[in-house]
């Protein structure tokens, strides 16, 4: 399953900008600027993707990518859209 590169470019761009952002705020908490923000809920389908997709991402990456899936808001979003779904 072979990434096409603009696919690859465009995920390399995002990692390359989460861990700017993890840089400036790694002292004040796990999210993109430390504490929950909308840019994280903004990125949060963005995680979902590349984890359902398995696509392979630096461990800086990876870790901030299971910060979004064990935050209690993102849980609730997701429970929400099993339930409509099922409904």
């Amino acid at each position: 399953d072979d990434i096409p590169l603009e696919v690859q470019v465009d995920i390399d761009r995002i990692v390359a900008l989460w861990s700017e952002c993890r840089v400036v705020a790694k002292d004040s908490g796990p999210f993109l600027f430390g504490k929950p923000s909308l840019a994280d809920a903004f990125f949060a389908p963005v995680a979902v993707r590349l984890r359902t997709y398995r696509v392979e991402v630096p461990a800086e990456a990876a870790a901030y990518i299971e910060t979004i899936y064990q935050w209690p808001a993102f849980q609730a979003w997701q429970q929400a859209g099993l339930a409509e779904r099922e409904g």
